[in-house]
């Protein structure tokens, strides 16, 4: 093992058990180091310069959004600051490097109409049907993000409430209420479906893959993939779908600060975009309807 991969483990470790970033983040920062790393043929770290950091930052906006640069960028700024204070370098060649100004893109959202006919497309015979049928469910009744559906466990939903307990990000707990469709379909899922799928293994979690195992965030989105292109729907992310609940529910009246804690945003200026959404939209179907042409 060499010297770079040694202390990127150390890293990885120290920002999971006493930063406690999510597993979801130290998976992409560690694809992160290790592609920088890469690129200079793992040239040590103790020998990367500021020039190296902008040779390898043109590499990265050759192929890459503003979005996923500032991420990786921040990837290396945190392990080049921990190698700072673990005095293994003197001067950090990222230091004092802003971030680049993203371009606030509209999240794509789908009409509630649209929502509605997508799911209902879905096929539901099947005990992997049903449990398909579900996560697309449980993703757009409760504008949770993926990383947090498959931590669900089964004693951490209340059929009688009608909530499940959510672990967000940072380790902040929730609650987040969920609708008739998703109870309908949970129903038979847990009678019919999971027993199947589960056959005689022993598992806490709610969603399963197809061997009876917990669920990866990878293994989800391959599943939503799949799905959306059986039915005919490619191209739409696990994302759309709480992007379409926060704006549906504002569109029929929600308080902006109930759908802020439902979807888990330390700030309510994270939920604000939702309502330039709600506008967008307004402004496509004015266009669309208005009767002098």
């Amino acid at each position: 093992m060499s010297e770079n991969q040694k202390q990127i483990e150390k890293f990885l470790d120290f920002i999971k058990n006493l930063r406690h970033y999510s597993q979801q983040t130290v998976n992409a920062y560690e694809r992160d180091l290790n592609d920088f790393f890469n690129y200079f043929n793992d040239k040590q770290y103790i020998n990367i310069s500021k020039k190296d950091y902008f040779l390898y930052l043109n590499h990265l906006n050759e192929k890459y959004s503003s979005a996923s640069i500032d991420r990786k960028k921040s990837a290396l700024a945190s392990f080049f600051q921990y190698l700072l204070h673990q005095e293994l370098i003197i001067l950090s060649p990222i230091k004092k490097i802003k971030s680049s100004k993203r371009s606030k893109h509209l999240p794509k959202v789908l009409y509630q109409k649209e929502m509605n006919e997508l799911i209902d497309e879905i096929p539901c015979e099947t005990p992997i049907e049903i449990r398909n049928r579900l996560i697309f469910e449980l993703l757009y009744s409760t504008g949770i993000r993926i990383s947090e559906a498959i931590q669900i466990k089964l004693n951490e939903i209340d059929r009688n409430l009608k909530v499940i307990l959510i672990h967000g990000k940072g380790n902040k707990d929730r609650y987040v209420p969920f609708n008739q469709h998703f109870d309908r379909i949970l129903k038979i899922y847990l009678k019919k479906a999971r027993p199947a799928i589960l056959k005689n293994k022993i598992n806490d979690f709610l969603i399963l893959n197809s061997h009876g195992d917990k669920l990866t965030s990878r293994g989800l989105e391959y599943i939503f993939k799949r799905v959306l292109i059986a039915i005919n729907h490619p191209g739409i992310h696990p994302h759309i779908l709480r992007h379409s609940l926060a704006t549906h529910m504002l569109d029929n009246g929600a308080d902006i600060r109930i759908v802020q804690e439902l979807l888990g945003h330390a700030s309510i200026n994270t939920t604000q975009i939702y309502t330039h959404v709600s506008v967008k939209k307004l402004q496509e179907i004015y266009n669309q309807d208005f009767p002098r042409k």
